[in-house]
């Protein structure tokens, strides 16, 4: 689910520097090896770090993967321990914050490094004209790896929760002749659930509506102000990726 973050990322990275510089380089007798690893990657450099940090922080703070996958197993991360003390009564929040405090320091140390490893970002501009993306001949080789993961990571899920919610019981073992609807009309006649995707539907769209100005707001701020308050600034705007969602929990 990651995997969608760097692919925004880097694409609109990538599309921002065009090909002329690759263009360029390619006529000079450059390999398109050589092109990627000494125009293409060093260009692009700004996205894959801080899409890198956007997926490692997100996957530190996992929570709904592990609980359902690890902890039937007894395998346990951060967040799911964190559930496990705070589930319980009488509530433990002194062992769930010093669990969380780990989270906290893995964020705040991976958004050091991203600042590190960028730098002075002016060394990332490109001075062109305006940017043109000249489409290129792609190769065979890139499509099955493409194509075997959309299958692992959509179509498979996707099927799998078709069967499940058709089988009156699930035992890992289909039992085709079986299969019906009830389950998705008892969910919904339920007014309990039909009332909880209500409540999350309002809840992101609120979100929605609350985060885009304000994302919007940040970053035309950061357009004109580029000195030692625009650091502070970009750096405000970072420091929630640090903080997990089961910490806010």
């Amino acid at each position: 689910s990651l995997v969608g973050f760097v692919y925004l990322y880097v694409r609109s990275s990538i599309e921002s520097i065009g090909t002329e510089l690759e263009d360029a380089a390619a006529i000079c007798g450059a390999s398109p090896m050589r092109v990627l690893a000494t125009i293409t990657i060093p260009l692009i450099r700004p996205a894959l770090v801080y899409s890198s940090s956007v997926a490692l922080l997100l996957g530190v703070g996992q929570f709904t993967n592990p609980l359902l996958l690890g902890r039937p197993k007894n395998i346990d991360v951060v967040t799911t321990q964190m559930f496990a003390v705070t589930a319980d009564y009488p509530v433990d929040y002194g062992m769930g914050a010093a669990l969380a405090s780990p989270l906290v320091i893995i964020g705040i140390f991976v958004l050091a490094v991203q600042r590190w490893a960028l730098g002075n970002q002016k060394r990332f501009v490109v001075v062109t004209g305006k940017s043109n993306l000249r489409p290129q001949n792609g190769t065979w080789k890139a499509v099955p790896p493409v194509l075997l993961f959309g299958f692992v990571a959509v179509v498979l899920p996707i099927l799998a929760l078709i069967l499940v919610a058709l089988s009156p019981f699930w035992s890992g073992d289909p039992d085709w002749a079986a299969l019906s609807l009830d389950n998705v009309r008892e969910v919904l006649a339920n007014d309990r659930t039909t009332g909880a995707i209500t409540t999350s539907v309002r809840a992101i769209v609120m979100t929605v509506i609350l985060v885009v100005p304000l994302g919007f707001l940040i970053a035309m701020v950061l357009r004109r102000q580029r000195d030692r308050y625009g650091t502070v600034i970009d750096t405000i705007s970072l420091l929630p990726l640090t903080m997990p969602a089961a910490i806010f929990g």
